[in-house]
């Protein structure tokens, strides 16, 4: 089988639940295609799922250096972060994560979470104001 096989089936048993065997497929695809950087991602929202935050994190910076335009490894980076109440390293990763999608106001709630965690009163309400009207289709 080839890398897009096993990546495949690690995105199907990860929307199944399955999140040590989409892991494991993911790996394999990753053994294949160690340049498929995509499968990195996914392989560690797999282990953020299982809190296992260190491979995560391992796994979305190998993520970000194949691939540093894609804003999704920055942001699942923040969220692993700011479970390890790492917040200034989680804002740093949102915001990359912005610069890359703008458009996605999720990105900008988990960073007004970060900064409210900081006691960034005033960022935070900014990063929800926007994420509200994003997930709305309002505009800035």
């Amino acid at each position: 089988m080839n890398s897009v096989v096993y990546y495949n089936q690690g995105t199907k048993r990860y929307h199944d639940g399955d999140y040590n065997i989409a892991i494991d497929a993911f790996t394999k695809a990753i053994e294949l295609d160690p340049d498929l950087a995509v499968a990195y991602t996914n392989r560690g929202v797999a282990f953020l799922r299982l809190d296992n935050y260190t491979k995560a994190v391992k796994d979305f910076t190998k993520a970000i250096e194949l691939d540093p335009m894609n804003a999704s490894p920055y942001s699942n980076k923040g969220v692993v972060l700011a479970c390890l109440e790492d917040y200034q390293g989680a804002i740093d990763s949102f915001t990359k994560a912005i610069e890359l999608d703008p458009t996605d106001g999720g990105i900008y709630h988990n960073r007004g979470y970060a900064r409210e965690k900081m006691g960034d009163e005033q960022g935070a309400l900014d990063d929800y104001k926007q994420a509200s009207l994003l997930s709305i289709g309002g505009e800035p």
